[in-house]
């Protein structure tokens, strides 16, 4: 679990796109999740939107990637993205200003 707007991560972004990209260095299964709260595979480059606390189960081939939207509106919110591993070996990269977070944006 990924806190984003906690005193831990103090430059986050509220009414904004956070994108949020997973590489799959081997081929890999998992659940991705974001949430906002009041309270504190295919391998191509389209953007798949989350659903505020709906977990997206998801399957990528070996050195493909994902990627993903999440949209806030309130100030306010807490924002968490969850993403559990299942099987392979995937790694998950967020930023504010690039369409396709990796390890190099």
């Amino acid at each position: 679990t990924v806190p984003i707007g906690s005193p831990a991560k103090p430059h986050a972004c509220a009414d904004c796109t956070y994108r949020i990209g997973v590489y799959a260095y081997t081929a890999s299964n998992f659940t991705l999740q974001a949430t906002a709260s009041r309270n504190g595979t295919d391998g191509t480059r389209g953007q798949r939107v989350l659903t505020d606390s709906v977990p997206m189960t998801v399957s990528l081939l070996a050195e493909r990637p994902a990627y993903f939207t999440y949209y806030v509106s309130d100030a306010s919110a807490d924002v968490q993205v969850r993403f559990m591993r299942m099987s392979g070996s995937a790694r998950l990269y967020a930023a504010f200003d690039a369409p396709h977070p990796s390890a190099d944006a």
